[in-house]
């Protein structure tokens, strides 16, 4: 009855969990594809995205488009060698204002937070830059910049 059709229905499934679905419900899914599908599963295939893909294709995407970030001052800089070697310092909030103001949501947009809505670390931390700046570098763990290169420059 179906060996004529010349399309594929895809039945997608999108959920917030990490893991994949139970069996117990998987079972009226796979009903479904064997009435329809007569032994032929093209017609019917079953796709199932968690929130780990979701998050895995959103931060690959971005990788697409490398930021390049020039002249970035760092005060108090330290260098850690193990187990990964990294830079460490302080930035004023103006330039990361700067950079933001460049790249928008480009910046953070590997940071799982970005693409979550709004909880309450998110808004403490949206609160505490707004009402006390000044004390934002106390209450948060900072920015991390991954980089594919490093130059050091001597400040001016």
């Amino acid at each position: 009855m179906y060996g004529d059709i010349n399309y594929k229905i895809s039945t997608t499934f999108i959920h917030t969990d990490n893991e994949k679905l139970p069996i117990k419900h998987m079972r009226p899914i796979i009903k479904l594809q064997e009435v329809i599908n007569e032994g032929n599963k093209d017609i019917v295939p079953f796709v199932e995205i968690n929130s780990n893909q979701i998050y895995s294709y959103l931060a690959n995407e971005q990788s697409l488009n490398p930021i390049n970030i020039d002249n970035l001052l760092l005060r108090d800089l330290g260098v850690l060698d193990g187990p990964f070697h990294a830079y460490y310092g302080v930035i004023s909030a103006l330039s990361l204002r700067d950079l933001y103001e460049k790249y928008g949501h480009r910046l953070f947009a590997k940071n799982i937070r970005f693409f979550k809505d709004n909880t309450d670390v998110k808004e403490s931390i949206q609160q505490v830059l707004k009402t006390k700046p000044e004390i934002f570098f106390y209450y948060n763990n900072g920015i991390k910049l991954l980089c594919n290169r490093v130059a050091r420059a001597p400040s001016h």
